[in-house]
């Protein structure tokens, strides 16, 4: 008896299952006021990436400003300090000369003399070293002005 209760349950559920196999509900509500914050909310999001690129190239352009600005006074300094190495070279020239002088009349020593030596030599690679850094610093000006770097 079990097993033909059995055979009969299954070919209910069989039948069930067949009749039923292929019915489907589908529903689907479409409710504009959602649709219309989204769009509302993607414009948002633009205006913002608009406004953060906006504000990304202010910043930019400040940052150049600000380069450029301390090129400038970079150039500045430079034409200062070769002025003044300039100066110094006179006045160490001077006392090489007068050393020089002094020197051969037997008035000092030969070490007094080369240290007068050492520091006009001192002073001419001074005057040098001021004189290409003064050129560095205009060349940065050109290149910010878009003027073509010539040697």
């Amino acid at each position: 008896m079990s097993s033909a209760y059995s055979n009969k349950g299954t070919a209910i559920f069989d039948q069930q299952l067949k009749d039923n196999l292929s019915e489907s509900v589908r529903l689907n509500l479409s409710i504009p006021i959602f649709s219309q914050l989204l769009v509302s909310t993607n414009i948002k999001k633009t205006q913002i990436s608009i406004n953060s690129i906006q504000l990304n190239a202010l910043d930019t352009r400040n940052q150049l400003r600000k380069n450029i600005e301390q090129a400038y006074n970079d150039m500045v300094g430079a034409l200062n300090n070769y002025d003044a190495v300039q100066n110094q070279l006179i006045s160490t020239e001077t006392s090489y000369n007068d050393s020089k002088r002094k020197y051969d009349l037997g008035m000092i020593t030969a070490t007094d003399f080369l240290i007068a030596k050492n520091n006009y030599a001192t002073a001419l690679s001074n005057l040098i070293h001021a004189k290409y850094n003064y050129l560095f610093t205009v060349k940065i000006l050109d290149f910010y002005q878009g003027n073509p770097i010539q040697l």
